[in-house]
């Protein structure tokens, strides 16, 4: 049971023990079973125990509270047996077993021993404080804690009613003091009859018998086991446990203190006689009555509970007797809750209203519901009452409260006493505020089992008919983190600060719990640091409090695995301040309650306890939503790097090597700019020094030293800046290795540039209208052999102060179940601290087909491997614009589904294919003269020859060759697609082409590109090499043409006419046709032209047709042949240009 339940006061604290032979794995899956399964027993409809199990004894100040709260004291232990060893009788060293838990806890009510079922069963089944656990179905595992516990409790009860006789006995209880911190508090109403305060050396139970009228003190009551003869269960719930009846002492008084005086006097008000002697035998009946109407409470018989608490409550009330008439009235209260929830019939007693309240006639007619004649139903009653407690409850905790707080004197309650009160209370409130005042069953029933499933999830408009304010909860519970708890152990301050953390986030203040966790953690630290110096025995803690090779593998394998809800408060803290930390590569723990190790196992307190018990209040409301890390980007940059250092100190001090890694990494994310940085920024934008950054870097190879050398599960952390790929590019392949895509269309094939900047180019320097008229870019595909490896640069950026080194790196694509891409050679390096650094890799592909690269897988020294997406463009993150996603706001779910008002980074990815094998051809010889020709006008060369070599070991087929000026014999060069009719190069082999040169004025590079692929060709091939063959030209005119005439012949002819002039140094024979051959046998004009003569041509030229291009017409009519005197050189003149100087008016003649 939750120690901070509004109920906490009825729990029996059952401390559970491990007897003979047992592992501690399934041990401490016996004692989650016990508090799982076994917590409430149900004895009747309207009878139940609780059960409060722990491994450990009540500490110091636990004890001193005890018996003024009894739930301090433990009142049953619990041994769990796995058996026995066989070469003994089992039954006597099941008496020996008893009597060790008889020496080790004389003092206790009921001392069991539970007996898990063995295979081959036991020779003891069930005995006098034996009980063996039956298994529950068929599951190995599965066991009836419920029926044990059940059977545990009916001898404990028989117990339990003669420990009750025995207190019954006492004349008086002493009240559990401290001096009170405030000088300046008042004398209270009365002393303590002269007694010394008791302190830590002083006995609890000498105190239980003390005289409050100074007699000599009587022996104290045994509260060993003096079992009465066996009783059924059933004979316990009939026979209530007896109780002191002061009514006809109290009836004989004569001094009954008038009604003007039942509310308490002021602490403010001094009175400095002395009380009678009489009185003090009063309150001292009146403060055992109280604690044996505990003992009833427990013991489940809350009727006569609530009398009994009645009776002597108000006797407290009017002795002034202030703390035990506040610990009446709280337990009162409980009383009241369990009789709504078991739905029995009940009244409020007028002690828990208002004086004004108690004695008017109108309230005594209020409290007759019970009467025979009201006329309501049953239910109606029950209703009609649970909604008066609501409604009085507000007020009559706050008035327990000032009581609580009144003291006697310069004496008060200790702080932990108070503060625990003060945590329950903020529940009961908080329950009330959520229910908008008015308890119900469903509430009911989630308050008395501590489940938040009945409790509505969210206040709005809540705690108005209670009149109760959050603001209200908020302070009292902040009341209880402001007190001084020097004097507490740091376990217990620890305990409270996170009772008060859990009232905060149920009131949804989630700042002022963030604060409470962070101070939380400061005294964690402190304790583990503690613990470390003076002596783990001394502080209550771990002695592993620092994490280093002497530490051992299994300490640090058990605190790490003990300590998962403290993990989970760091994940909330982080969370609150707006801090993403990394989930490092090791497994989360198992969710499965069989292999949890959420309770601390052991008879000492150990550190897992410790840190463990942080979160047992917060279970089930501190857990982080899955959220991305982007949505954390909120807070201040300094706040959080002071609160990581804080998570850092407390996991090197616990020691825990994920945390240690987490926290460091964290501390640098929150440092490291959210940017995509064109220039690396100054040290100062940084706020963490670049020591500072040093140190932790240190700080995570340490840990991660540390963590191999013991041999624990490798711990790395996660890299801290999520722009750490700046670029991806492919450079540019050499000429002879480039590849080109190939269009098929329906006339030729066309091999298109690859350029990504073709297009028109803006001459304009600044353009304020480009933006409007750019068309979207787009990027070039790369594409990828696979046979040969592929260049890639890839840009990395550094913004911090220390060097990273990069162990891998690989690229990721959009469809890695089927196409890889495989990093060869590659070599660790290293980024220095403020630094864009460009790095080169080579990679294969696994298969073909197209893809994207979506980003970079990439292994830092010290985390573990994490895909970067790839960010081109600048980039800085804004803070949110809408209130809604701002700070806390930002996690709650509404604001989560809402997107971002801010932009984000746009990662880019590049296209990509990978396509198979590509043969390399390369030329392995040209004739000296092919490589530089000397040609007339309109000379054709041929039958150069050019050697090429496959130079792969995959046969290449030639697609087709092109050129200006130039062809290759046997290949088509006007863009007719060879198919597979190309001709095929094997490996290594070599093939012979003559090329054919033209002779055209001004052309001096004759170039041709021979492209090819891997044969055989296929149609889904896209994509082919070029083989440039060089040839170079010099080309010297023979003919100059000029002066062009037209003119009218007849109605389908034209008259062409002009001039040429030889201009080369020998008589050249000139021919002219007016149609070119085979369409014109004879020249029209046939004779020889002398060097530098000029002749005047004319020529009949049919008419062109309409809608042709007429000078393109004419050009293609008319051939101007020459050759030389002896017939060696002959060619044609080009007529583009002379076509191209007719007027317009010319060409109508046309």
């Amino acid at each position: 049971m939750d120690r901070f339940s509004p109920i906490a006061p009825v729990a029996i604290r059952v401390v559970v023990l491990p007897v003979g032979r047992i592992e501690a794995e399934r041990f401490g899956r016996i004692v989650r079973g016990l508090c799982k399964d076994a917590s409430i027993i149900k004895l009747s409809d309207s009878q139940s125990l609780f059960f409060d199990y722990t491994t450990a004894p009540p500490s110091d100040n636990e004890q001193l509270l005890s018996p003024y709260e009894h739930c301090r004291e433990t009142q049953l232990v619990v041994g769990v047996s796995n058996g026995f060893s066989a070469s003994e009788n089992e039954e006597e060293q099941l008496h020996a077993a008893l009597e060790r838990l008889r020496e080790q806890y004389p003092r206790v009510v009921h001392r069991h021993l539970l007996l898990l079922p063995q295979p081959g069963g036991g020779t003891v089944e069930n005995a006098d404080n034996v009980t063996r656990v039956a298994r529950a179905g068929e599951d190995e595992e599965g066991l009836a804690f419920a029926d044990a516990l059940g059977s545990v409790a009916s001898s404990f009860l028989r117990d339990f009613s003669a420990y009750a006789s025995a207190t019954q006995a006492l004349l008086s209880i002493q009240t559990p003091l401290r001096p009170s911190r405030n000088l300046q508090r008042p004398l209270s109403l009365h002393s303590d009859e002269g007694r010394p305060v008791l302190n830590h050396t002083d006995s609890p139970q000498a105190a239980e018998v003390t005289s409050p009228v100074g007699e000599n003190p009587s022996p104290p009551p045994s509260r060993s086991v003096r079992s009465p003869p066996p009783t059924p269960l059933e004979h316990v719930q009939q026979s209530p446990i007896s109780r002191s009846d002061s009514r006809a002492s109290t009836k004989s008084r004569t001094d009954i203190r008038p009604s003007s005086l039942d509310r308490v006097q002021s602490p403010h008000r001094h009175s400095q006689a002395a009380a009678p002697p009489y009185n003090a035998k009063l309150r001292g009946k009146a403060r055992v009555g109280i604690v044996l109407g505990q003992v009833q409470l427990q013991s489940g018989q809350w009727q006569e509970a609530l009398h009994t608490l009645t009776e002597h409550t108000q006797t407290a009330r009017k002795l002034s007797d202030c703390l035990w008439y506040a610990k009446g009235l709280e337990c009162i209260v409980v009383c009241l809750l369990l009789l709504s929830e078991s739905g029995q019939d009940f009244q409020i007693p007028s002690i828990c209203y208002p004086p004004a309240d108690r004695n008017s006639s109108a309230h005594v007619q209020k409290l007759s519901f019970s009467q025979p004649a009201d006329w309501r139903s049953k239910e109606a009653v029950h209703n009609a009452t649970l909604k008066r407690l609501s409604s009085s409850l507000p007020e009559l905790l706050k008035h327990i409260l000032s009581l609580y707080e009144a003291g006697e004197g310069q004496l008060v309650l200790p702080t932990l006493a108070l503060g625990e009160v003060k945590i329950r209370f903020c529940k009961l409130l908080t329950t009330l505020f959520h229910c908008r005042g008015e308890l119900d069953q469903n509430t009911l029933n989630a308050l008395i089992t501590d489940s938040t499933k009945g409790l509505p999830k969210h206040p709005v408009g809540a705690g108005e008919a209670a009149n109760i304010q959050r603001s209200d909860i908020a302070s009292l519970a902040e009341n209880v983190q402001r007190t001084d708890m020097s004097d507490m152990p740091i376990a217990e301050q620890v305990r409270l600060l996170a009772g008060v953390a859990a009232v905060l986030l149920s009131i949804d203040y989630k700042r002022r719990e963030a604060l409470v966790l962070r101070e939380i953690l400061i005294k964690l630290t402190e304790g583990l640091n503690q613990a470390r110096k003076i002596g783990a025995a001394e502080a209550g803690v771990h002695p592993a409090a620092s994490l280093s090779a002497d530490t051992g593998a299994l300490a640090i394998s058990n605190i790490a695995a003990q300590s998962n809800g403290v993990k989970e408060m760091v994940e909330n803290l982080a969370q609150l301040f707006g801090i993403p930390l990394g989930e490092g590569n090791l497994s989360k723990p198992s969710t499965d309650p069989a292999n949890s190790t959420d309770l601390p196992v052991g008879r000492t307190v150990p550190t897992s306890q410790v840190l463990q018990s942080v979160t047992d209040e917060l279970q089930g409301m501190l857990t982080m939503t899955e959220q991305e890390q982007s949505s954390l980007a909120f807070g201040s940059a300094v706040l959080k790097a002071e609160v990581i250092s804080a998570i850092l100190a407390f996991s090197e001090a616990q020691p825990d090597p994920q945390g240690v890694i987490r926290g460091a990494e964290a501390l640098l994310k929150a440092v490291t700019p959210s940017a995509a940085i064109d220039t690396i920024p100054d040290a100062g934008s940084v706020p963490l020094s670049k020591e500072e950054q040093s140190r932790l870097s240190n700080t995570i190879f340490r840990t991660i030293g540390v963590s191999r050398h013991l041999g624990l599960e490798p711990v790395e952390g996660t890299y801290w800046d999520p722009f750490l790929v700046r670029g991806l590019v492919f450079p540019a392949r050499s000429p002879a290795c480039a590849l080109y895509p190939f269009i098929r269309g329906s006339k030729a094939n066309v091999v298109v540039s690859t350029n990504q900047n073709s297009g028109p180019i803006n001459p304009l320097l600044y353009d304020p209208n480009a933006s409007h008229r750019a068309a979207p870019a787009t990027v070039a595909r790369a594409v990828i052999l696979g046979n040969q490896p592929t260049a890639v640069q890839i840009t990395l950026q550094n913004t911090l102060e220390v060097s990273i080194d990069i162990e891998s790196l690989s690229l990721v694509t959009s469809c890695e179940d089927r196409i890889q891409l495989k990093t060869q050679n590659f070599t660790p390096f290293k980024v220095r601290p403020s630094q864009l650094l460009k790095t080169t890799i080579a990679i294969t592909s696994t298969d073909f087909g197209d893809f994207e690269i979506n980003g970079c897988r990439i292994k830092v020294a010290g985390c573990h491997e994490s895909t970067f997406r790839i960010h081109a463009k600048p980039y800085a993150s804004q803070p949110d614009t809408l209130a809604k996603l701002q700070g806390l706001k930002a996690l709650t779910p509404a604001s989560s589904a809402q997107p971002s008002t801010t932009e984000v980074g746009t990662p880019v990815a590049v296209p990509a294919s990978a396509i198979g094998c590509m043969p390399l051809i390369a030329i392995d010889s040209v004739s000296a003269a092919g490589s530089a020709i000397a040609l007339l006008e309109g000379q054709m060369a041929e039958g150069i020859p050019v050697t090429v070599r496959n130079t792969t070991h995959y046969p290449a087929q030639v697609v087709s060759a092109k050129g200006k000026y130039a062809a290759v014999e046997g290949l088509v060069s006007d863009g007719r697609d060879l198919g597979h009719a190309g001709p095929v190069i094997q490996p290594g082999e070599t093939r012979r082409f003559n090329i054919r040169a033209n002779g055209v004025v001004g052309a001096a590079n004759a170039d041709i590109d021979i492209y090819y692929g891997a044969a055989p060709i296929k149609d889904s091939d896209k994509y082919f090499r070029k083989l440039k063959v060089p040839l170079r030209l010099t080309v010297t005119p023979v003919f100059h043409l000029s002066n062009p005439d037209v003119s009218s012949d007849d109605a389908s002819h034209v008259r062409f006419a002009f001039d040429i002039r030889n201009t080369f140094s020998q008589t050249m024979q000139l021919r002219c046709y007016s149609a070119p051959p085979p369409e014109l046998v004879r020249a029209d004009v046939e004779g020889m032209v002398a060097s530098l003569d000029v002749v005047r041509i004319c020529l009949r030229v049919q008419k062109g047709r309409k809608g042709e291009d007429l000078r393109e017409s004419l050009a293609r009519k008319v051939v101007v042949g020459w050759e030389e005197m002896r017939g060696e050189r002959y060619g044609k003149v080009d007529l583009g240009g002379l076509v191209t100087s007719l007027t317009d008016e010319q060409v109508a003649l046309l």
